[in-house]
């Protein structure tokens, strides 16, 4: 409803001047909090479209709907809760979560330098679907679990951009969440009553194609 009525807003001041096109690129992706000594990142991509709105002199309102693969990795390691000893009670592990989310990252971009942009704003993400891809004890047989995750984040981003040419722009782009990631008390048979939040790194690629 906020992205439905932000656009409203903007597009009915200026719609002369609306761009639209498409982007896609790599995430990288962690979790940061309690207890997360151990945790490696998840490469993964991104892909969707976005709108770009010009206001005043050297700003733009741009918002865009997203699929994003995230996550995180982990092996060996003991601590995953203070209360609770993973790999001393199953043995040595090793598990990769996928959490899909369409994220709607609603930016405000400040315009310098002619190629060149800074920009701030919320994002608001919806889980599509989480799996926990797990493997005990070295035994090259890997099994799938649903996850026990929230289904909404939000958060800040902060990112910054390049114009290649008037259609083509690359840009780096940090979130990070502010929901906590748990929704249940245990996820794989460990403990969740820890605060758990994504980070995530993105490299993009953006065309405008009208």
């Amino acid at each position: 409803l906020l992205f439905v009525l932000s656009f409203n807003c903007f597009t009915n001041s200026y719609a002369q001047d609306i761009h639209y096109g498409v982007k896609g690129g790599v995430n990288y992706s962690t979790i940061i909090g309690e207890y997360t000594d151990g945790v490696q990142g998840r490469v993964a991509y991104h892909v969707g479209v976005f709108a770009d709105i010009p206001f005043l002199k050297k700003f733009s309102f741009h918002p865009e709907i997203l699929f994003s693969s995230q996550g995180y990795r982990r092996e060996n390691y003991p601590d995953f809760s203070p209360d609770y000893d993973l790999s001393n009670s199953l043995g040595s592990y090793e598990l990769t979560v996928t959490n899909n989310y369409i994220i709607l990252p609603l930016i405000t971009k400040f315009h310098f330098r002619d190629k060149f942009n800074v920009e701030i704003g919320p994002q608001l993400g919806f889980l599509l679907n989480s799996v926990t891809q797990y493997e005990w004890n070295n035994s090259g047989e890997k099994e799938k679990s649903a996850s026990g995750y929230d289904q909404f984040d939000i958060g800040p981003t902060l990112g910054f951009g390049y114009n290649i040419n008037p259609q083509m722009e690359v840009g780096l782009r940090y979130y990070i969440g502010l929901s906590d990631l748990f929704r249940e008390d245990e996820i794989m048979y460990v403990q969740s009553n820890l605060d758990w939040f994504d980070s995530v790194i993105q490299l993009s690629f953006s065309y405008t194609i009208f």
